[in-house]
């Protein structure tokens, strides 16, 4: 039994449920990045990336795949200006700044959710297709069909069927041989959508088809492209702020959430399938196993470590073992259970789900037809 015992305590927890630096829970702060950025707050934008990025997390993957589901098919050339930047916390705000400027729309969020997320029967049209439809591979000729009649519902369908979108780079010459030869649409200006098959921060090729087919959709007015364009950089009052925000001198571990939580989780985030609804009791877990929940993390995984290179898990308690224990305690406990309910609250407000179409009424967006009922909206 010591045996069984010792092997699940060196088991890795997963990555289910994680707190962050901050103590907010890990997928939240990423829908919070996402939330803020849509508002055009710039200030609750910075504080959230931060929190993600000091944390250590992948920070430009986030951003990036933000981008693709609600910004890139309007604004094509500010992926060039996302790709060249260095992996740095003052790169990061200097694309939000930018996008906090940009257009912005639902529909590429909204299909990537439907083909990952619904089940539309896929409809075989009757009657006569289209002639051009014969230049095409027969595999591809319903999908173009749908898109030719943008009936997206069943575009949705279609590419939820893995004999289609598994071919993602085949896929992209059809669709590329659609839009020259049927709408005669040249893709000279789209040379900022070839590199995304190679791009190293996503590795979703669905989302890279859909804004390509967007792109492809939208009045020439409509897009933002400036071959010269000049972006926005970080001004005083900006950089004050970070640096407030990382500047931690005299502060008590016990008054670190007091001082340094500026922001609520917003409920709008109710659209997506929360990790905190596999979760029993969330107070009991950030006062008394936070760690344990912490631990994940990388930047509370790196200072378990340099405390104690052999700490272990005690999954049955949700605890750590750990030499001196009391010592880490004092050293690092954020004591979320004596903070204010103010403070407490600002992770664990009440979270209800919520449709689609209520997600978008909150930024002003209104849908074009109805969508069924999905509480797994996602951004990954």
């Amino acid at each position: 039994m010591d045996d069984l015992i010792n092997t699940m305590n060196n088991l890795q927890l997963n990555d289910a449920f994680t707190l962050t630096r901050l103590l907010y829970i890990k997928d939240e702060v990423e829908y919070m990045c996402l939330i803020s950025l849509l508002s055009r707050d710039l200030n609750q934008t910075i504080f959230w990336f931060h929190e993600y990025f000091y944390s250590g997390y992948e920070s430009f993957v986030l951003i990036y795949n933000i981008y693709l589901m609600f910004y890139s098919w309007i604004n094509p050339q500010f992926e060039k200006y996302i790709c060249k930047q260095d992996y740095s916390f003052e790169n990061i705000v200097k694309l939000i700044i930018n996008m906090c400027n940009l257009k912005y729309s639902f529909e590429g969020f909204i299909l990537y959710n439907l083909i990952k997320n619904t089940n539309y029967p896929i409809n075989n049209y009757k009657g006569r297709p289209p002639s051009f439809l014969q230049l095409f591979d027969p595999k591809y000729r319903l999908f173009l069909h749908s898109l030719y009649k943008k009936d997206w519902c069943n575009l949705c369908a279609i590419l939820k069927n893995e004999d289609v979108a598994k071919h993602d780079v085949e896929l992209y010459q059809v669709i590329k041989l659609y839009y020259e030869t049927v709408h005669n649409i040249k893709f000279n200006d789209l040379d900022g959508f070839n590199c995304f098959l190679e791009n190293e921060l996503c590795n979703n090729n669905l989302k890279y088809i859909i804004a390509i087919i967007l792109l492809c959709e939208i009045s020439e007015e409509d897009v933002n492209i400036k071959p010269k364009q000049i972006y926005k950089t970080i001004n005083d009052e900006q950089r004050n702020y970070i640096f407030y925000l990382s500047n931690y001198t005299n502060i008590q571990t016990q008054y670190i959430l007091h001082y340094k939580r500026e922001y609520d989780i917003n409920p709008i985030i109710g659209l997506f399938n929360l990790k905190r609804y596999n979760v029993n009791d969330l107070w009991t877990i950030l006062a008394h196993n936070w760690i344990y929940y912490s631990s994940n993390t990388p930047l509370w995984n790196r200072i378990l470590s340099d405390w104690d290179e052999n700490w272990s898990y005690d999954h049955k308690n949700k605890k750590i073992n750990m030499n001196n224990i009391d010592e880490f305690d004092e050293s690092f406990c954020l004591y979320h259970d004596e903070q204010t309910k103010e403070i407490q609250n600002m992770c664990l407000i009440d979270i209800k789900p919520i449709t689609i179409k209520e997600f978008c009424l909150h930024f002003d967006y209104s849908l074009t037809f109805d969508f069924p009922t999905s509480n797994n909206w996602t951004l990954f």
